[in-house]
């Protein structure tokens, strides 16, 4: 199972497609390595020093981080709660504070990450900041998983009191996907939200509606439904990087039809779902002289490091498992 989601493109793409993968995954690692032993790379004669090129602008989509009912399953609300419907903690891996809801058993449709998830974030945005990665933008789903791991990725990274996290509706999951739709999802509001302590951006407008999502809505749709998200995103911010932090099939489809591929057929989208775990990053590069995006690997310095995180929470998962 891998973590940096492009490696699964390999199961899956045609000859032509993994030869041109492999191409650019051999040019960005030629131009870095050039750009690291600080060689006039870009100042031949003809051309400007690679200082004065301006950079690719940049998108991560990540998947968001290990989910409470994933790890301990469906029972943990019943078992986490008093009678007052306060919350108690009865496990290391359950988070120490957890947002108010007077409701408590709305958890059941949004819940929220482990305190490994909470960690484990914190830790990817640590990572990304060391390879010198910048965030300008941030967009998140509006489940509480997605805005709790974009949260402490920004605090990873030292950007959690800069950076205002615009809660995007339409990077929500592929509607079809859920076991049980309720006609007004229970997503925590904004203001609770910014009380609790998320630097939420106020003033965002979503540009989809939770009354737009079709209930029955197929995978072609959330291809489309992703592009539109993401490309409008993209078209709102010309310069700086962006992240998008979201659910497991949002890799495949906020970055399939950006980088100009076609949509895939329901079983290799499945079968590329399956195998993304949890934090697990689509790199998207926009080429700054023609506009147009590709998907690119990380450096291969901090795929070593996803790679490594990933096998230690796999590790701990089968522990507790055989635990119960």
């Amino acid at each position: 199972m891998f973590s940096n989601y492009i490696q699964n493109l390999g199961y899956f793409a045609s000859p032509n497609e993994m030869l041109n993968q492999a191409l650019r995954i051999q040019s960005s690692q030629e131009n870095y390595k050039k750009l690291m032993l600080g060689s006039n790379f870009g100042s031949e004669k003809g051309q400007k020093p690679f200082s004065e090129v301006k950079e690719n602008q940049k998108m991560l989509i990540i998947r968001h981080g290990e989910r409470m009912d994933t790890y301990y399953g469906p029972s943990w609300i019943q078992n986490s709660f008093n009678r007052n419907g306060e919350y108690v903690r009865k496990d290391s891996n359950m988070p120490q504070t957890l947002i108010y809801r007077e409701n408590p058993y709305e958890f059941e449709f949004d819940p929220p990450l482990t305190e490994n998830g909470l960690n484990q974030a914190r830790i990817h945005g640590e990572e990304l900041a060391k390879t010198g990665m910048r965030i300008k933008h941030v967009y998140s789903s509006p489940a509480l998983r997605s805005i709790q791991t974009a949260d402490k990725i920004l605090e990873g990274m030292g950007l959690k009191d800069r950076v205002k996290i615009r809660i995007e509706v339409g990077l929500f999951e592929l509607m079809s996907w859920q076991l049980y739709i309720p006609s007004s999802y229970p997503w925590i509001d904004k203001i609770n939200l910014k009380n609790f302590g998320y630097n939420i951006d106020m003033n965002y407008k979503s540009a989809v509606l939770f009354e737009s999502l079709k209930k029955d809505e197929t995978i072609y749709d959330y291809y489309k439904r992703s592009h539109h998200v993401t490309k409008r995103i993209s078209e709102l911010h010309e310069e700086g990087n962006l992240m998008l932090v979201a659910h497991a099939p949002s890799l495949e489809g906020c970055s399939r039809l950006l980088s100009g591929e076609t949509m895939r057929s329901n079983e290799e989208f499945a079968a590329i779902i399956r195998k993304i775990p949890f934090l697990s990053i689509a790199q998207c590069e926009k080429n700054s002289q023609n506009g147009n995006w590709r998907l690119t690997p990380l450096l291969s310095s901090y795929e070593k490091f996803q790679r490594a995180l990933h096998s230690g929470l796999n590790s701990k998962r089968q522990a507790h498992k055989s635990q119960k």
